[in-house]
């Protein structure tokens, strides 16, 4: 099981490394040239939209296969950001900042999530146990290279050349996709629900309210997503006052990732397999809440840049080093031909509506 492993950490890595770089791009641009107050209006538009993708992405599950699915998601988010780094060049439009916010925000919900359906179809229970833990440090080393490179370049070419990093990162993350497909177990395949079997977007919701454990992750994933959007909406209306221009804060968001991608290897190599075998589920998933608790503490007595950048720090370092990889083994009792409608509503619109 060692090679899938290792394709679904590449395959990880480029999806949130392509994700750092779009989210340090997007918030630079955004924030050089409107008010962070305008922040929360850009989100609920996110959510908004990513309603609508989802229920396009769910209805597309019913026709192909779950790998042509990936890979023509990820070509046409690459594609996009490409056409967005162009349009970009000279004297861009007002509405193209907004635009790329949006788009990015929308990819940001649904790339990451497609890993991990993945991921729950290339291996089996046992194999996930073991692995999981290992491909979730795909994740904090993609955002400590996102991070690394998003500040060299935004401080040479500017935070519009990060759209075209992105769109490279993406297309070269179908390789992976691709391998990971041929290769799966035999017992993966037998039981591979045919596209045909994919539910609609209610249908998607009915199965999330018709099961106590989906409900207990949807809860999760709401309440989180909601205490992440004011961390990281704070987080940002501060360092706006504090840096103003658009690649300025490109340099300090990449630097930022590039430091809490490192924390977050730390933690993943020192303590998220020992945790993971030792404690129970229960006792890791308070690991994050009881960290934001602190962390919002902390800002609310001193309210400085520096308190905000501590809790976004704790918030990403507990989030993909411990948090994600626990919350997915959530999904191993779930039947397979659950898990696609189920997992894609929760990571999609559950995830978004926390956000709003």
């Amino acid at each position: 099981d060692l090679p899938r492993g290792l394709l679904l950490f590449a395959y990880l890595f480029l999806v949130i490394a392509a994700y750092l770089v779009g989210q340090v791009a997007r918030n630079a641009l955004f924030l050089g040239r409107f008010k962070a107050s305008l922040l929360p209006f850009a989100d609920l538009t996110v959510f908004l939209l990513v309603t609508v993708a989802a229920a396009l992405y769910v209805r597309a599950g019913r026709r192909l296969a779950l790998d042509r699915l990936l890979v023509g998601s990820l070509t046409l988010f690459g594609g996009v950001a490409l056409a967005l780094a162009l349009r970009a060049r000279g004297t861009p439009p007002a509405w193209l900042f907004p635009v790329v916010y949006v788009w990015i925000g929308i990819f940001g919900v649904l790339a990451p999530a497609q890993v991990w359906t993945l991921a729950n179809y290339v291996l089996t229970p046992r194999e996930a146990r073991r692995l999981f833990g290992f491909v979730g440090a795909g994740a904090t080393l993609g955002a400590t290279a996102g991070g690394v490179l998003s500040s060299a370049l935004a401080r040479r070419f500017g935070a519009e050349s990060l759209l075209v990093l992105m769109a490279a990162l993406l297309l070269l993350a179908t390789v992976p996709v691709r391998a990971l497909w041929s290769r799966r177990p035999a017992a993966v395949v037998g039981h591979t629900p045919a596209p045909r079997a994919s539910h609609g977007l209610r249908d998607s919701l009915r199965l999330v309210l018709g099961s106590a454990h989906l409900r207990a992750i949807a809860g999760i994933v709401v309440l989180s997503s909601f205490v992440t959007a004011v961390a990281g909406w704070q987080f940002k209306a501060l360092a706006q006052q504090s840096l103003v221009t658009k690649d300025a804060l490109a340099a300090f968001f990449g630097a930022f990732d590039a430091s809490v991608g490192v924390l977050c290897v730390a933690t993943q190599v020192l303590l998220t397999a020992g945790i993971l075998r030792r404690f129970g589920l229960g006792p890791i998933l308070f690991i994050l809440p009881a960290g934001l608790l602190l962390g919002s503490v902390g800002l609310l007595v001193s309210g400085t840049f520096a308190a905000a950048v501590v809790l976004k720090g704790l918030d990403k370092v507990l989030r993909y080093s411990i948090d994600r990889p626990a919350v997915e083994l959530l999904y191993l009792p779930v039947p397979v031909e659950v898990k696609l409608p189920a997992k894609s509503f929760i990571d999609t619109v559950a995830w978004r509506a926390g956000d709003a």
